[in-house]
């Protein structure tokens, strides 16, 4: 990984360390399952990134219906 890539993602520095740090390794990740093949850091880091907004989406809008419930 380059370490060119910023996420948007999370709220302040804490967070946004902790969204970097969680999509870095699920890209890891990614690169693994691919055989470890160079040159893919580009499309592993933004296959995280995009994984990662669907999970934060969807997490939020559970939390959101949960909070309509209990209210």
């Amino acid at each position: 990984m380059t370490g060119t890539h910023r996420s948007n993602a999370g709220s302040g520095r804490l967070g946004a360390r902790i969204d970097q740090q969680r999509i870095a390794r699920r890209a890891y990740e990614i690169y693994e399952s691919h055989g470890r093949t160079p040159g893919r850091a580009d499309q592993d880091w933004l296959q995280a990134e995009a994984e990662y907004a669907v999970l934060r989406a969807t997490t939020l809008a559970t939390l959101k219906i949960y909070a309509a419930v209990l209210s």
